[in-house]
């Protein structure tokens, strides 16, 4: 439980689902946590947060000025 909880905070920014936790749980292949945490790097949660973390790196966030949606917008693709 702490591990499911763990990677998909600090890979998406959000805690797991109760029905995430439960079938992780349920779940008795040995390559369980490889497969959750490639699951969540192809999320749309997993490009908006580390989207935002470089933006902050680059001081980009914080003032609606020109162009930061569109840099935003960049990094996620």
């Amino acid at each position: 439980q702490e591990f499911i909880r763990r990677v998909t905070l600090d890979l998406t920014g959000r805690i797991p689902s109760p029905t995430d936790l439960r079938e992780f749980i349920a779940d008795k292949s040995p390559n369980k946590r490889e497969q959750l945490i490639a699951r969540l790097i192809a999320t749309p949660a997993f490009a908006d947060k580390w989207a935002y973390f470089l933006m902050d790196t680059f001081r980009a966030n914080g003032k609606m000025s020109r162009g930061v949606s569109l840099f935003h917008t960049m990094l996620k693709d």
